[in-house]
């Protein structure tokens, strides 16, 4: 384990300078990128660098150090330091404080480097993680790599072929989430990111209730896009297992097992926007471990890791939904929803639907089909998205495809009774899509 170190600076009022020090066992790396502030949309990627071409520009707040997990260690291995970076600058917006005497950037790179290759453990001191008690052991520059202390030693013998283990990890989600969503309007023309915004800073969870496709997963995404958070989704399933969310000891090609962190384990350490969908049907093997995140605690104990307990990150959200009463859910206890602090109800919305969805008479058929729902002469839910795919459908391959495919997307027994419903609408259907001119809905644009 090591560390990363952040430094920023100003080249003008508008112009951002970053740079990334990263060691390696047997180098230290540095990474730079310059933003325009005036170009909030601008993409900008981190390019690996060297001290001669470190900006001359004065820096004017203290340098930050952010502890290097398994996943940063790896991915620098591959030169991709962009989640390692939005976890430096949130430490430093957080954290960072203004310097007494200002320094050039590229001098007090060149300082921090040197002091990294010599191990220099004052710069545990730059360390903004306040859950750990104990320091950072550093190690000089280049230095042969040593097995952790998490390595148990098994009397195995090592596996003939070297396998790789891998478990999918959070990342920042594309801009093309946020750039297209449209926010819903809660009360008072509140949006939901601004509840998110505000769950976030004061530690709260939210539980989002609604149909199937009635948006509440894309909800989430865009949220995490927008604000550049790193974000995973657990798919809730019977089958789901601890292991798979919260990590497990894998065996490594020289005989020996090593603990490896789990997506969700590796979010709560480092910060991000976790949805636990359709959490109503999640299996109580599941659940029970993140009964300590959810409530004051704040934290998950690993107890197939000798019980090591992780604080959640100072930004950590997370954001459950569920689909009520469906086949295979179960009713949610007070004890477990009590422990949200936000229950927001996402109905189909209206206003996105008429956005979305060109053709008036779709929409009247689709309010028809949900009253029927709504008295349960049918079971299948009208989602804003099944109203999406019968517009491309219609317009791409004609209405007769449109009208195939969505009768088709209800329980054999329901069809008959949708296809006299439909008949009912198709003239006003054929009138909205003859022209065949509505656009084609792209998939970031359904708020599902």
């Amino acid at each position: 384990m090591s560390i990363g170190i952040y430094v920023e600076s100003k080249e003008t009022d508008s112009l951002v300078n970053q740079t990334l020090i990263t060691p390696t066992p047997t180098e230290v790396k540095i990474f730079a990128r310059q933003l325009d502030l005036s170009n909030p949309q601008g993409r900008y990627l981190w390019q690996i660098t060297t001290q001669l071409d470190m900006p001359e520009s004065v820096v004017t707040k203290s340098p930050i150090a952010v502890i290097l997990t398994d996943r940063d260690i790896e991915a620098l291995s591959r030169n991709n330091v962009s989640t390692l970076g939005v976890k430096a600058i949130r430490a430093n917006e957080t954290h960072g404080t203004v310097l007494g005497l200002s320094q050039p950037h590229d001098k007090l790179v060149q300082e921090l480097v040197d002091r990294l290759k010599s191990a220099d453990e004052t710069l545990n001191n730059l360390v903004t993680d306040n859950r750990r008690n104990n320091p950072i052991v550093l190690r000089p520059i280049p230095y042969e790599q040593e097995v952790t202390n998490r390595v148990v030693n098994v009397d195995i013998q090592a596996p003939e072929k070297q396998h790789s283990y891998s478990m999918e990890m959070a990342t920042i989600p594309d801009m093309k989430w946020s750039r297209d969503y449209i926010t819903r309007k809660l009360v008072n023309n509140l949006t939901e990111f601004e509840v998110y915004d505000n769950a976030m800073r004061n530690h709260e969870n939210i539980l989002l209730e609604g149909h199937a496709g009635s948006g509440k997963t894309m909800s989430v995404l865009a949220y995490a896009s927008a604000r550049g958070h790193r974000y995973y989704n657990v798919s809730s399933h019977i089958g789901l297992e601890a292991s798979q969310l919260f990590g497990k000891w894998i065996p490594t090609p020289d005989g020996h097992f090593r603990w490896q962190d789990g997506a969700v384990t590796e979010l709560v350490r480092n910060g991000g926007v976790l949805l636990l969908n359709e959490v109503n049907f999640m299996p109580e093997r599941v659940t029970t471990v993140l009964f300590g995140l959810l409530d004051a605690r704040r934290e998950i104990q690993l107890m197939d890791n000798n019980g090591e307990v992780i604080k959640a990150h100072n930004e950590l959200l997370v954001i459950a939904d569920m689909n009520p009463n469906y086949r295979g859910t179960r009713p949610m206890n007070q004890a477990w929803k009590d422990r949200f602090h936000h229950i927001i109800e996402f109905p189909y919305d209206k206003a996105i639907e008429t956005k979305l969805v060109k053709s008036p008479a779709l929409i009247n058929l689709a309010n028809q089909l949900r009253d029927e729902f709504d008295k349960e002469a049918i079971e299948t839910p009208i989602s804003t998205r099944k109203l999406v795919s019968f517009i491309n459908n219609a317009n791409n391959l004609g209405l007769d495809y449109a009208t195939y495919c969505f009768v088709n997307g209800f329980a054999e027994h329901e069809r008959q009774a949708v296809k006299l419903v439909m008949e009912t609408h198709k003239a006003n259907l054929v009138t909205d899509l003859a022209p065949a001119t509505n656009k084609v809905v792209t998939e970031s644009e359904v708020n599902l």
